[in-house]
């Protein structure tokens, strides 16, 4: 029985890192935008028909970095807590252990990206030492209802040429496709990060400005006594700016839409004084 899955999620667009590491910076989890908006805010190219706006959403999604939520062509993006981690240590996207967690993420088999992850959970263990690319294709194929091709199978292979290319975790020589253990070198880079002590420290954010910028004196504090940076948190003290910022944006609609809402309310209560009035 073939699966149900949109193998053209991407429009034959390869993820490319600028465009994902925009999408995690405007997931505020409030802006509605459209796609032309989200297009004008991060760069990302979009027509009037297509683009690479949605594929990179996409990309995002299945990396485990933000969700979205649609309504009447808007969206609303919010991080994930990894994205949020993400987005505080590497929003560039360029080091090998992010790198290395959204690979993993793409690959899961639920919520992953469905071609990523049935390449290298479902066919290539079968075939430990490579595989042509048009067998791969007939694999893919016969998962899929005969809706894999050359086209849509492309952004496969450009992820491993420029996103996920420092990797070297995929390999193709003379039209046969080979999935490579991590490096060692890599796999020990890894390592050191995860093998050393943390220091871990969890801040509850307020919606009182002052206590907000208390709280996160008082963690600044706890890292100068432990000896460590506090550069981390300089990005989480931008409540006033974000603040402005949408309320620059949004002033004239809101305004609008509250002195709409004011209109019906003041029209409800005048009805209901009538209404008294006249029993």
């Amino acid at each position: 029985m073939s699966k149900q899955v949109n193998v053209n999620f991407h429009q034959t667009f390869k993820p490319e890192c600028q465009y994902i590491s925009s999408i995690l910076d405007i997931a505020d989890g409030i802006t509605w935008r459209s796609v032309k908006d989200i297009s004008a805010v991060t760069g990302i190219p979009q027509g009037t028909s297509s683009g690479k706006v949605e594929p990179h959403i996409s990309y995002a999604e299945y990396m485990g970095l933000v969700k979205s939520e649609r309504k009447e062509k808007q969206i609303k993006l919010s991080r994930t807590d990894l994205g949020e981690i993400i987005y505080m240590e590497d929003p560039g996207l360029q080091e090998l252990l992010t790198k290395t967690l959204l690979h993993a993420m793409l690959l899961r088999q639920e919520n992953g990206a469905d071609m990523w992850s049935d390449i290298f959970n479902s066919i290539f263990p079968k075939y430990r030492n490579g595989i042509k690319k048009e067998l791969l294709i007939l694999e893919l194929n016969q998962l899929y209802a005969n809706k894999v091709t050359t086209k849509n199978i492309a952004p496969f292979f450009g992820s491993y040429d420029d996103f996920f290319s420092e990797l070297e975790i995929l390999t193709i020589k003379d039209d046969v496709v080979s999935c490579n253990s991590l490096p060692y070198d890599k796999a020990e880079h890894i390592k050191s990060l995860t093998d050393e002590k943390n220091f871990v420290l969890v801040i509850n954010g307020m919606r009182d400005f002052n206590l907000h910028s208390e709280i996160l004196k008082a963690a600044q504090k706890s890292l100068k006594l432990y000896g460590l940076p506090d550069d981390g948190l300089k990005k989480l003290n931008r409540a006033l700016e974000t603040a402005e910022t949408f309320f620059n944006r949004n002033a004239m609609n809101a305004i609008t839409l509250f002195e709409e809402k004011a209109r019906k309310l003041y029209d409800i209560a005048e009805e209901e004084v009538k209404n008294s009035q006249q029993d």
